[in-house]
């Protein structure tokens, strides 16, 4: 349900009441001026970490750095510095949606950036939906997230019939006969060997084995 407050987040922007801006102009001014506070919960140690570490929170803080000697964001015509909060969620669902829950509950940040991993965003897109956070998905690839049809949460990915049916024309392309198979046992996996299988039963290729490999 769209609320005041999450139309405010979709801007970026945070009212200031024209009658303190009358009463105060410094105060307006630093209100003005305050950063642009924005929170996540992300795989620094456990078996996600690999992934988290090399494909997403290095971009989180390339981005705050780049953005911030530009002279940070721009809210309506006022230039913001960005402050991210990040938190190790230790490759936890239960860790991580508990660190966002305090981040939109408690602590009401300004915006969120999401963590790593189809699972934890699986988790996750439900609560910033209720919280009314925009909530945009680099690393989530499941038809499951994109069917619940959530307003406030936005897959960047191919899902997993585009994905495998590229994958396997590829295959064809390079004359391949067999192969073996090997898929991650979370949400991720079976999705997309479900959809490799059936575009492989398109073509002449066959499968010799498929196993699917848990997190250590």
């Amino acid at each position: 349900m769209s609320t005041p407050e999450s139309a405010t987040r979709r801007t970026t922007v945070q009212a200031i009441g024209a009658g303190a801006a009358a009463l105060a102009m410094p105060a307006v001014t630093r209100a003005q001026s305050a950063p642009v506070r924005i929170g996540y919960a992300i795989a620094r140690t456990g078996p996600w970490a690999g992934g988290a570490q090399v494909s997403q929170e290095p971009n989180f803080l390339m981005w705050a750095e780049q953005q911030n000697a530009a002279g940070g964001l721009d809210v309506k015509g006022m230039r913001r510095r960005i402050e991210l909060i990040g938190y190790d969620d230790r490759s936890e669902t239960e860790t991580c949606i508990r660190t966002y829950e305090k981040l939109m509950g408690s602590d009401k940040v300004d915006l969120i950036l999401p963590p790593w991993g189809s699972n934890a965003n699986f988790a996750l897109a439900p609560l910033a939906n209720r919280f009314g956070y925009p909530m945009l998905a680099p690393t989530a690839l499941s038809r499951k997230l994109i069917d619940m049809r959530l307003p406030y949460f936005f897959s960047l990915l191919q899902q997993p019939d585009r994905m495998m049916g590229a994958l396997v024309d590829m295959l064809v392309a390079n004359n391949v006969k067999s192969i073996a198979i090997l898929y991650m046992d979370d949400l991720f996996g079976p999705e997309n060997f479900a959809a490799l299988n059936g575009a492989l039963k398109k073509t002449s290729i066959r499968w010799s084995s498929a196993r699917a490999i848990r997190w250590a």
